[in-house]
């Protein structure tokens, strides 16, 4: 058994950056891709359903927290690479990782509220030119 140092070799720090940042950048494609589902769900809303206090709250608390969960992942691996640049491969940035997947999570929980809040959410009153054809 290796009992060299609990620090690691630069090649093992290098490793464990490589794999932080990757999952940093799963996480944020997730995010980006529940952002692309909000976007349907919120054209969806303002063609066929009137948009109530709870549903902005929804689209804009999920839109954030997932925006802000990108930034901080974005940020968390430009601290990375920072350091790996400078040959001193950073492998914590300060909870900024943990921070991101929590904002991510809070994010898909207020897109699912908004999905079933746009379910419920009362309809547009047929438009005039829509009666004349009925």
């Amino acid at each position: 058994m290796n009992q060299e140092s609990s620090e690691g070799t630069p090649e093992d720090k290098r490793a464990a950056a490589t794999i932080a940042t990757s999952l940093s950048g799963y996480v944020m494609a997730g995010a980006l891709a529940v952002l692309g589902a909000e976007g349907a769900v919120f054209v969806f809303l303002l063609d066929k359903k009137i948009i109530t206090f709870a549903g902005w709250f929804l689209l804009l608390g999920t839109f954030l927290a997932l925006v802000a969960s990108c930034y901080l992942g974005g940020k968390g691996v430009w601290e990375i690479y920072a350091s790996g640049a400078r040959g001193d491969w950073k492998t914590t940035v300060q909870g900024k990782f943990a921070l991101q997947l929590l904002l991510a999570l809070i994010g898909v929980l207020l897109f699912f509220g908004t999905a079933i809040a746009a379910r419920y959410a009362p309809e547009k009153p047929a438009s005039p030119e829509h009666r004349l054809q009925s």
